[in-house]
């Protein structure tokens, strides 16, 4: 189904990507070698059938869909690869975008996209469980660390807010307020390497992805020591108030370092005595209103295109 689903039956192709996958292979154990050789520490890598069923699977992606296999590589949480079976986000996508002119049919497109996903999820979900840990993902991430086509370390929970901390350490060093609260975003829902991200941008703030998308801003300067700033729609807004949250959020003007036009208020989380958990429902609440506003977008959408003649 792996190939039925990308390059298709057509003997060439599959010949093709055999042959790549073999490529790929000779590369991954050649670096290997090379790599023993200069540390003398034995590095190895396990072969087994899900190891080859993954390789396979990823020459298919960069035979067929090159644009998507970029993307990926650029983008290379686990999170991401669920993401590709959401046709509203393969519709929005640019490099999806690059790909229809070689295709006459756009919709069957996506179905090939979102069904050769679905089928290495199946590959690469070892406990079954239908969402993606870092260590199941770690099988594809060696392939590709490997073959030379990632050069960052894998995401890991405890190492996920090194480069916030490396700030604080120099800006906030001694604030009882700003440890606590990094405890709580230890202990949240936002400390998720299969989705998040933590990018340094400088000596003053990092940016945070999920799903490879940008969600907000750390920062932290001498005047305020640390600040959380989130991009979210007004519907967020509207959601935390009602949840009983709006003393934690307050919307944010634009002259601030990082993104965000809302603000988390540190103190105010501290001082509801569930840190953690008002973070975690923050989040909630921020995927909630960024999927009805899409949901949204796309009935007004389709009202306007009815009423053309």
């Amino acid at each position: 189904n792996i190939t039925k689903t990308s390059v298709g039956q057509n003997p060439r192709s599959i010949k093709r990507v055999a042959a790549y996958a073999k490529l790929l292979r000779l590369v991954r154990e050649e670096s290997l070698k090379n790599r023993r050789s200069a540390d003398g520490s034995g590095a190895s890598r396990r072969w087994d059938i899900v190891t080859a069923k993954m390789l396979y699977a990823l020459a298919c992606l960069q035979i067929e869909w090159p644009e998507l296999f970029r993307h990926l590589l650029q983008n290379p949480v686990p999170g991401m690869l669920q993401q590709y079976e959401s046709w509203e986000f393969l519709s929005n996508l640019d490099e999806v975008r690059q790909m229809l002119p070689r295709y006459p049919d756009h919709e069957m497109l996506k179905a090939s996209i979102s069904g050769f996903v679905d089928e290495l999820l199946h590959v690469v979900d070892q406990d079954g469980s239908g969402d993606l840990n870092v260590e199941e993902f770690e099988v594809m991430w060696d392939i590709l660390n490997d073959a030379g086509m990632v050069s960052q370390d894998l995401p890991r929970a405890s190492k996920m807010w090194d480069p916030l901390e490396k700030i604080l350490s120099e800006t906030a060093r001694g604030s009882q307020a700003v440890s606590d609260f990094l405890l709580a975003l230890r202990r949240s829902s936002w400390t998720d390497p299969a989705r998040c991200r933590v990018l340094p941008a400088g000596k003053r703030f990092v940016h945070v992805l999920w799903n490879s998308e940008s969600i907000g801003s750390l920062v932290s300067t001498g005047r305020d020591p640390l600040r959380f700033f989130m991009d979210a729609n007004e519907e967020f807004g509207e959601r935390a108030t009602s949840r009983g949250l709006g003393a934690c959020v307050a919307g944010a003007n634009t002259q601030h370092y990082g993104t965000g036009n809302w603000e988390i208020d540190v103190d105010a989380t501290l001082k509801s005595g569930r840190a953690s958990e008002v973070l975690d429902q923050l989040l909630q609440l921020r995927t909630e209103a960024v999927a009805a506003g899409r949901s949204s977008r796309g009935r007004v959408t389709e009202s306007g295109g009815g009423g053309r003649s």
